[in-house]
């Protein structure tokens, strides 16, 4: 993946090319978390094949897109009528294909002023819970990530009463919705113990998010730290 879904850490992808180029590798990289919060138009030919995801840009849910180098030859999963040239047998869903379309244009119209947003509050809700608490480690680079991501791990709490106390209050996670409720394995391949894994949290900001939400939170992580502790 271009960015990491869990800690929002952009990865090296144009040396993992040249490694996958020079040894005659198909690459493949999922860009779905990066799409309308990065420029991508030069990374573009670096990769093979490349999916992107609507909901992560406010399209409809329930439909992706695959880009492929014409001269790759893929079987496919589903067959029958051969659609999409051979790759996708079956009635497309045309009102997810056109609001996608809409969601790519939109977001990649307003994504510089997106991006400085998301940065500018995310930055302001990192500055405050560490000038409001101890014990914070963020994980992953803060400098070559996602301009709306923020992943930290709370030293010194149970990380299960942490997130039991904040789940009627803010929405946050400890890693991925598909990691179903075990320790992140990105934090512990990160050094992170098992123990700091459950009591890290991920937070999202979103373009609906002001600065009334952003001292809000800061003021419910730091009581719900503060009364663990």
């Amino acid at each position: 993946m271009l960015a990491n879904n869990e800690i929002g850490v952009i990865q090296p992808i144009e040396n993992i090319s040249k490694i996958c180029k020079s040894r005659g590798i198909t690459f493949h990289s999922d860009f779905a978390q990066c799409l309308g919060y990065m420029v991508l138009d030069n990374l573009l030919s670096d990769v093979n094949m490349i999916t992107m995801s609507s909901h992560k840009i406010y399209g409809p849910k329930g439909i992706g897109l695959l880009l492929i180098d014409e001269e790759i030859n893929l079987e496919p999963l589903i067959v029958g009528g051969g659609q999409e040239y051979g790759l996708r047998s079956g009635t497309l869903p045309l009102p997810l294909v056109v609001g996608f379309a809409k969601a790519i244009e939109i977001a990649v119209f307003n994504q510089k002023n997106n991006a400085e947003k998301l940065l500018f509050y995310r930055n302001n809700l990192l500055e405050g819970l560490l000038k409001n608490n101890s014990g914070l480690l963020i994980n992953g680079s803060i400098e070559k990530r996602l301009p709306h991501n923020l992943n930290l791990t709370v030293l010194d709490l149970n990380g299960v009463k942490f997130h039991k106390l904040l789940k009627s209050k803010i929405i946050c996670s400890t890693g991925s919705a598909c990691s179903n409720g075990e320790p992140s394995h990105v934090l512990l391949a990160l050094g992170r113990s098992i123990k700091e894994a459950e009591s890290s949290i991920r937070l999202s900001i979103g373009l609906s998010t002001n600065s009334k939400d952003i001292k809000q939170a800061i003021h419910i992580l730091t009581d719900t730290i503060r009364s663990l502790r």
